[in-house]
């Protein structure tokens, strides 16, 4: 049983990033026309390995999928570097200085997303993990990902095609 909360109120926008109003975490993730915020953090080592998480069974969507290192919706009020620092902390218990790389809008398959994909180094292997969000972080080379894109969700897919990683 997902434990995210669909009551969970997301900040809708347009194509230009306006703020057009508030929706729901359910209403958001089931209605493409309802673009909200959202962001994706990539993390490598001194090897160039990246850190990817694989998604608690208890996400709404997604369960199970490997993901990139973070990522998260940004709250009304947040900028979305504050989300991304907010949900690597939540996430992995970590802080890493993160990078703007590109913002762009996200057709996923049964939502839409505005996304600020951001990049960053994190040499240490010091997470504290949070259940509720993954099961598990590790680095992972280039290659073992790009042999293992079926497991990546939609959105780790278009984040890593951004960066030109994938």
């Amino acid at each position: 049983m997902p434990r995210d909360n669909k009551n969970e109120v997301f900040v809708v926008v347009d194509k230009s990033d306006n703020v057009i109003g508030y929706k729901t975490r359910e209403e958001c993730h089931n209605n493409k026309s309802l673009i909200h915020r959202s962001v994706y953090i990539v993390l490598q080592n001194k090897d160039n390995e990246i850190i990817t998480q694989i998604r608690s069974r208890q996400k709404d969507t997604y369960p199970g999928f490997m993901t990139v290192s973070a990522s998260g919706h940004v709250n009304n009020r947040e900028t979305y570097k504050e989300a991304g620092q907010r949900e690597m902390k939540e996430e992995l218990g970590i802080f890493a200085r993160i990078l703007l790389k590109k913002k762009m809008i996200f057709n996923l398959p049964n939502e839409t997303e505005m996304v600020s994909i951001f990049i960053g180094k994190y040499d240490a292997l010091d997470f504290d993990i949070d259940s509720s969000e993954l099961t598990s972080a590790q680095y992972h080379s280039i290659d073992y990902i790009k042999k293992n894109q079926d497991k990546l969700t939609p959105g780790a897919v278009m984040t890593l095609k951004a960066l030109n990683i994938l």
